[in-house]
């Protein structure tokens, strides 16, 4: 991505925070520039944080399942998750090799489509790159959408007892700002499975990581991914559990110490220990051995997308 952009004349101004594996949606310490009270969502905030306090016009960033989107609504900018295989990944760590993509942040819908025409296109570094012409992604918004079709959820996204009546009004505006201009407006009504795919998982063993807990059956993929990648490192360091603070909710405030028992699974020797307990606020990292056993280093498999 960066090559092409530098190819086009971009200036490389420096490295911006993410958070540890691109996993999580707060990304500190970075803070939101329109309230610092709050986060700048995740896990590419220090991207939109950057471009919302006008320190750069544009911004790279993976995505996942939110990394570009969350943090560019928190932060008031624009930014696009790609189409799998659409922009290279290379140099990028892995976190889900199955979802993870590259895009582009900027301040206007004119600059990600510009940006995003430039880093485009097929890379051989990257197996899962689509070798397919890149089109002209159009820089103009049309100023008549009569013809064009707006496909709107009317569940789960506009759920009006899980979502702030402040978002839904804007939501709504913008919605009929696309019917003055022409667009014809539907209603879909997204079928059950989408439900039962987005609702937390059922865990029936108790020796599952506590970071499986309540995840959805995407989340639980990436998890697994994410982990099946990792597994030298996490073997090392242990299990890491991330701050998951809201996008929208302010930063919490360290809570009461609590001393939790954490129990693990060893996969190499089939053991499953109490991994002992660990004592501190409940938003700070806690760090445990996979197992107690003493095991040699596992051997670490080669990147199944070539990745960094």
């Amino acid at each position: 991505m960066w090559a092409r952009l530098r190819d086009a004349g971009g200036v490389l101004l420096g490295k911006l925070n993410t958070q540890e594996f691109a996993l999580g949606n707060a990304t500190m310490p970075t803070v939101n520039p329109w309230n610092t009270a709050h986060t700048p969502g995740g896990s590419s905030g220090g991207s939109a944080a950057a471009l919302s306090s006008r320190f750069v016009l544009a911004a790279s960033g993976s995505d996942t399942a939110g990394s570009i989107r969350i943090p560019s609504s928190a932060c008031g900018v624009v930014g696009l998750k790609p189409t799998y295989g659409r922009v290279s990944r290379h140099g990028v760590i892995t976190l889900s090799w199955s979802m993870d993509t590259a895009g582009m942040l900027a301040r206007s819908v004119a600059d990600v489509a510009f940006l995003t025409g430039l880093v485009a296109g097929h890379d051989p570094a990257d197996p899962t790159s689509r070798d397919v012409p890149v089109p002209a992604y159009p820089t103009m918004a049309p100023r008549d959408l009569r013809g064009v079709r707006v496909g709107i959820p009317t569940t789960y996204f506009w759920d009006a007892a899980a979502t702030q009546a402040d978002i839904l009004a804007v939501c709504r505006g913008a919605v009929r700002r696309l019917q003055d201009a022409g667009a014809t407006v539907v209603d879909v009504d997204l079928p059950p499975a989408f439900a039962e795919a987005m609702a937390p998982a059922p865990l029936s063993d108790p020796q599952a990581s506590p970071l499986l807990l309540g995840q959805s059956h995407p989340a639980l993929l990436i998890t697994t991914e994410a982990f099946g990648y990792h597994e030298a490192l996490i073997a090392q360091r242990g299990v890491t559990t991330a701050p998951t603070s809201s996008r929208a909710s302010p930063r919490a405030a360290p809570s009461s110490p609590r001393t939790t028992c954490v129990r693990s699974s060893c996969g190499r020797c089939s053991s499953a220990s109490c991994a002992g307990s660990t004592s501190g606020p409940t938003s700070t990292s806690s760090r445990t051995p996979p197992c107690a056993r003493t095991h040699p280093p596992p051997p670490r498999a080669p990147p199944p997308t070539g990745g960094c």
